[in-house]
């Protein structure tokens, strides 16, 4: 008997209510929504929801209006300004301490909310504030999340990248529901009251987990321990952060998906010997919220907590849990209590990932099944952890190449590897945290087991990146991560052992082709001039080895600072075979190359009023270099 195939978008409701309303979120973020909008949705699915053949209508109307609600709650906490270059700005700030998020011997970051007042605009109430506190002493010693702060500040407005290598500030801080970047001494800093509220006691108790991981592990691992445990990246070393980066294994870097589900696992074990499901479920909840709280509500864990919790509430009430519909009102649930989620890369490979295993993994295992006549119990495994890899990097590796500049090839390759080690390394980490506390040397020799996984893990990557071609940093790497996702989607959707053949042969041969005949790398600008808040800098391609950095100050400085976006950015052009002139008119342009003396070789030239006349005849500007304020009115072709 032949049974009629099932619409997955009608066997899941949820997953129809997610496709509405991310649809609804697009359209948002492209029409800003206003109160008669809504208002007209909201009266539209209310009148149109009595009438059954327009409820489909009035369905749509309602999760838009949903959706418009979610981008209006963003919208009316934003503070819109333009994309010039405005100058810091003299203010006091008053607030509480929401989270640190870097400390070190130089200085403290903190994530604040308050108000703050500026002498060039009226007091803003509500905002929120990414503040660096410098020259440290004992009262910023004592600072805690949760602590009421005076303090007076130095406040600038998030920016849009300039030079391709920056970070781009006002996307992170558009993420994070922040409105400002500021500054300011410890020794003008003022606590107004102690912190005793559940987010330091969260803090206090994950401070502790990492002292222990300290006296347990390895000092070149334990900031991976802390990372995959505690989401605390702040001592993990570069290098190695580089190295998972580039093999595509970043991600097990991060507390996400997959070590919630480990610590799920682990929990569920111990609490099978309940037999009240309510009670279990309760207490299941409180500790996946309790392991929320420690890693600080990172957006890829309260994604994967509120399935798990949401997993295990219906088996509680013994139904038959679907995957699909789970997550679908997970991701619709959390973006509308938290709006600024849909701007979190986390969020978003976290989300992306596991969609894309619940809808491709069962397809694309099957098509490499077809691979084998017989497949063993080992070719199985190596088919469904290859099956999972694939179809979560159909959606992630665009992400990945579009935030972070990476696209690797040999990822799937170095997950097959690396995951399952990762995945061992972890629950070692835990048994052994959790045995330290009864027993210490026990605790000790299962640290000495996942030392050595760890190592073996960090190894494996290593010699995954130094394979020819392993992976892609330059060039249009956004839209190589999407034809590579593309082609991927075409050959494991075959269904048959022929066609998953052709289709690879057909794949490989049309990009041999298009590698060999084709240049998909970006063609750089002859001229690039690039503003900055203290200098302007024209970028001027000479010729094919030859560089010419046109370095203005805006203002003559009484002292001498290099400009940190600028160091970088010379550093990242510089090569063996490229020949790099370097133009100063100022403190800031000289003590930036001062800075460089040790890094790069280059040639300063220090430009004369004459000099500086030339250059701008040639780049043919209307108005002098130090007064262009918008990136937009810079580029030339």
């Amino acid at each position: 008997m032949q049974y009629p195939e099932v619409n997955i978008i009608s066997a899941n409701p949820a997953f129809k209510l997610l496709l509405v309303f991310a649809a609804g979120i697009c359209v948002f973020l492209n029409f800003t929504p206003t109160i008669p909008i809504l208002a007209i949705l909201f009266v539209l699915f209310i009148a149109l929801g009595f009438k059954r053949k327009l409820w489909q209508i009035a369905y749509i109307a309602g999760v838009f209006a949903l959706s418009g609600l979610t981008i209006y709650q963003i919208d009316s906490t934003r503070i819109d300004f333009s994309d010039k270059v405005f100058p810091d700005m003299k203010g006091i700030f008053v607030g509480k301490i929401d989270k640190i998020l870097h400390k070190s011997d130089k200085y403290i970051r903190l994530k604040v909310s308050g108000s703050l007042d500026l002498k060039q605009f009226p007091e803003i109430p509500h905002c929120g504030i990414f503040l660096n506190i410098f020259q440290l002493n004992n009262v910023s010693d004592s600072l805690r999340a949760g602590n009421s702060i005076y303090m007076p500040v130095w406040a600038s407005l998030p920016r849009n990248k300039t030079f391709p290598i920056d970070f781009n500030e006002k996307f992170y801080a558009r993420y994070n529901d922040v409105q400002f970047y500021a500054r300011g001494t410890a020794d003008r800093l003022a606590i107004l009251d102690d912190a005793k509220n559940f987010n330091q006691y969260s803090k206090n108790f994950a401070e502790k987990i990492e002292e222990r991981i300290d006296s347990l592990f390895y000092p070149d691992v334990s900031g991976v321990v802390k990372a995959i445990l505690v989401g605390n990246k702040s001592d993990l070393d570069k290098n190695v952060r580089d190295v998972f980066s580039l093999s595509g294994t970043a991600h097990i870097l991060a507390v996400s998906g997959l070590h919630v589900g480990i610590i799920a696992g682990i929990l569920m074990l111990f609490l099978s010997g309940l037999e009240n499901r309510k009670v279990k479920f309760v207490i299941f909840s409180v500790l996946i919220f309790g392991y929320a709280a420690i890693t600080g509500f990172c957006p890829s864990v309260m994604r994967a907590g509120f399935m798990a919790v949401l997993l295990h509430f219906v088996y509680s009430i013994d139904r038959k849990p679907e995957a699909l519909n789970i997550f679908s009102f997970a991701v619709v649930m959390l973006v509308v209590l938290f709006p600024t989620l849909i701007y979190s890369p986390g969020f978003q490979m976290s989300a992306g990932s596991v969609l894309g295993i619940l809808l491709l993994f069962p397809i694309f295992r099957k098509s490499m099944l077809h691979i084998f006549r017989n497949p063993g119990k080992i070719a199985n495994y190596i088919v469904s952890s290859l099956a999972v890899t694939f179809s979560a990097s159909i959606v992630v590796s665009p992400l990945v190449a579009a935030y972070f500049g990476v696209f690797s090839i040999v990822s799937p390759l170095a997950n097959l590897i690396v995951i399952p080690i990762m995945s061992l390394a972890m629950i070692y980490s835990i048994i052994a945290l959790v045995l330290s506390c009864v027993y210490f040397p026990l605790g000790l020799w299962f640290a000495g087991s996942s030392n050595l996984l760890l190592t073996g893990a960090i190894e494996i990557n290593k010699f995954a990146v130094s394979l020819p071609y392993s992976s892609l940093t330059s060039g249009n790497l956004t839209l190589i991560a999407v034809f590579a996702s593309l082609i991927t989607l075409y050959v494991l959707s075959s269904n048959n052992r022929k066609k998953l053949i052709f289709r690879l042969s057909s794949c490989a041969i049309g990009i041999f082709l298009v590698v060999n005949c084709v240049n998909i790398s970006n063609k750089k600008q002859p001229c690039t001039v690039y503003p900055l808040k203290n200098l302007v800098v024209a970028e001027i391609s000479l010729s094919s080895s030859e560089l010419f950095f046109y370095v203005a100050d805006r203002k003559n400085k009484q002292y001498p600072f290099y400009d940190h976006s600028l160091y970088n950015h010379l550093i990242s052009c510089y090569n063996d075979n490229k020949k790099i002139y370097i133009g100063v008119t100022g403190n800031v342009g000289i003590a930036t190359c001062d800075k460089l003396k040790d890094t790069i070789k280059y040639t300063p030239i220090e430009m004369n009023f004459a000099m500086q006349d030339s250059v701008e005849q040639y780049l043919k500007l209307n108005k002098h270099i130090t007064q262009y304020i918008l990136p937009s009115e810079t580029q030339w072709n």
